[in-house]
């Protein structure tokens, strides 16, 4: 890359960050040679890159400003297996959001939330002009194309490979191998991998899969240890259907000694019974507010709120900057553990 290019894109970082205000020039271009041992002629270039990405503006005679822009508008749109889902206080959802909503608020963006349903209803469009979209949920994949008729810039959220986008996504891998250490270390031989599955939800099958997948590898070189699985029905929580059933079955017929909780939904009313409740258990995504007299439980979070964040971050940088290679960022999990006295820590 030319060197005026890499000091364009530092300069480009450093308006974005907040470095520079938008009231105040930039530094002088004698300062800016100086401090990147340039020439003049080279500082030309970078200005006017500067000015084509609509950074910066230039009166004759003056130094350089920060250009001042209409406020841009971003959109979280997410799309949920449950109907006319779109924010739940204690998911994943509501934490992106906030990650989302931070970021705007300190870099003044106009924030909207949409459903992925309300998006689909309304015949793709949004009624407003959208600058850049977040787009987390199921099949994000399956709806890129639409979105990309906007001519907004996009980042996803989710576990896709094949996305010729910017995409941010757990580290569902690292949340399996977590899990399976903790069966690990308090020496448990028969855990069951529990996951929740609502009707027709395909979604899994890319991202809370991956954390199953590497749980199970990671405890089959152990020959003394056998994973079971099982796949308890959103339907089936409240009146204790066919699947809840199922579990209690399986855990009294197989010896289970252990539970680990895969979801993103709150298995609370699974966790009234003692045949789940008693054993030890490791719950991967904080989705629900622990029992503080649930025995043995150690929590594995996603840090859903740093994912929506950065994502937020990337999407304004790509705003900026439209030519950015995409990126796939995988973001690593926080273990909480519970301690003596019954609460949480990190």
């Amino acid at each position: 890359m030319n060197k005026y290019r890499k000091i364009a894109d530092l300069l480009t970082m450093r308006i974005q960050e907040g470095v520079y205000s938008s009231r105040k020039a930039l530094p002088t271009h004698r300062d800016l040679c100086v401090e990147f041992q340039t020439s003049r002629s080279n500082l030309h270039k970078v200005m006017n890159l500067l000015e084509k990405r609509g950074l910066i503006e230039r009166v004759q005679g003056r130094s350089a400003k920060i250009r001042y822009g209409k406020k841009q508008t971003i959109l979280f749109l997410f799309f949920s297996s449950i109907k006319g889902h779109l924010i739940d206080q204690g998911g994943i959802s509501a934490r992106i959001y906030h990650g989302i909503h931070n970021f705007a608020q300190k870099y003044n963006l106009t924030l909207l939330v949409q459903s992925g349903e309300n998006f689909l209803s309304s015949g793709c469009s949004f009624g407003a002009r959208i600058d850049g979209i977040i787009a987390g949920g199921a099949q994000v994949d399956k709806y890129l194309p639409l979105l990309e008729k906007t001519g907004a810039q996009i980042v996803a959220l989710g576990c896709y490979h094949q996305l010729d986008a910017d995409v941010f996504c757990a580290d569902y891998d690292e949340a399996g191998r977590r899990a399976a250490d903790s069966i690990l270390r308090r020496g448990l031989k028969r855990p069951l991998f529990l996951m929740l599955q609502f009707e027709n939800e395909d979604f899994l099958l890319s991202s809370f899969s991956k954390t199953r997948n590497a749980f199970q590898e990671k405890l089959q070189l152990c020959s003394d240890i056998i994973v079971f699985h099982h796949t308890v029905h959103y339907s089936d929580l409240a009146a204790t259907g066919n699947t809840v059933l199922e579990l209690f079955r399986k855990i009294e017929d197989h010896h289970v000694d252990s539970i680990v909780y895969c979801v993103n939904i709150p298995f609370v009313p699974l966790r009234r019974f003692a045949t789940v409740r008693n054993l030890p258990s490791v719950v991967i995504d904080r989705q629900m507010e622990m029992n503080e007299n649930d025995p043995d439980v150690e929590l594995i979070d996603f840090d859903s709120e740093r994912i929506g964040y950065l994502a937020a971050k990337r999407l304004y940088e790509r705003m900026r900057n439209p030519a950015l290679e995409p990126q796939r960022i995988l973001i690593p999990c926080k273990k909480i553990r519970k301690n003596q006295n019954g609460g949480f820590k990190k």
